[in-house]
């Protein structure tokens, strides 16, 4: 399996092309970062390719109709420089609209992402959700609105880029979800979660409300680069051989011990300690 990096922190606001230098001589064949026309350009010629791309700020879950039809607009753009390009995936924005029912969340989904799945089927592109609770804020966050999204529109284009480490945070087996959701499995990044027991037996899932709880990102957990935290890397590469995925294993590198936010060349050194730990667990 292919290992490459999805661009995030200091290193997004770098040139692609600097990051694709990089990439390219440290032996990743990935990138995923947002889509533009000259994407795949850009990365080819240091032997990087794009299997996924951001959409971008295309708002297609809302109660704004005008909203709405722009964003589909511009979904569908952004469907057809995918295809053009040969990216065979687009990451989507998942956000609730705030105040509404989850029953009309699902109704919002299906009349954003209704026509969107259709053209985007057509062309051959998957959309996919990474399903970051984002604080219960973002719809595709568990299997159960997982289920009653892909019942909403039944097309095969909509799916999942799984990442075990925001199921860790939820308590939701992984390695069931990614057996049980196989076929809605388009793209996949590498993260981990170190959790801290002591602070969750103290604080619960929701975090103290008087003390302060430290500096994990949830408190009782924090986001790690693959190995420094609970998840089973070689379960978890065997799973993906297991399902048939044939795309990448791109590292989303958001571990503030290795720099994420703070120090591009501390980045890059956590990026190449996660290769080499992912090298180990895919053999």
């Amino acid at each position: 399996m292919r290992i490459g990096i999805r661009l995030t922190g200091d290193m997004s606001r770098l040139p692609l092309e600097e990051n694709a230098r990089w990439a390219g001589e440290h032996g990743f064949t990935d990138i995923e970062t947002g889509l533009n026309d000259t994407l795949i350009a850009t990365l080819k010629p240091h032997g990087v390719s794009a299997w996924a791309a951001g959409m971008g700020r295309v708002r297609l879950i809302t109660a704004d109709d005008a909203q709405r039809e722009t964003s589909i607009a511009d979904a569908k753009a952004a469907i057809d420089s995918a295809a053009k390009q040969g990216v065979k995936a687009l990451t989507c924005g998942h956000a609730m609209v705030e105040g509404r029912s989850p029953a009309d969340q699902i109704t919002l989904f299906k009349e954003g992402f209704g026509p969107v799945a259709g053209y985007a089927e057509q062309a051959g592109i998957k959309l996919v959700f990474e399903h970051w609770p984002n604080r219960g804020r973002n719809l595709m966050h568990s299997p159960e609105l997982w289920d009653a999204a892909f019942s909403a529109v039944p097309s095969p284009s909509l799916g999942l880029n799984f990442d075990p480490s925001h199921l860790v945070v939820l308590h939701i087996d992984w390695a069931w979800a990614l057996r049980a959701y196989k076929d809605r499995v388009h793209y996949c990044h590498a993260k981990d979660t170190e959790l801290f027991l002591d602070r969750r037996n103290r604080y619960g899932i929701y975090g103290p409300f008087i003390e302060s709880g430290g500096p994990a990102s949830g408190i009782w957990w924090r986001y790690r680069l693959p190995g420094f935290g609970v998840v089973d890397w070689h379960k978890y590469a065997d799973i993906l051989a297991e399902i048939g995925y044939e795309g990448p294993m791109n590292i989303e590198h958001e571990d503030q011990v290795w720099g994420f936010t703070a120090n591009v060349e501390r980045m890059r050194e956590g990026l190449l300690v996660a290769q080499r730990f992912l090298k180990q667990a895919l053999i």
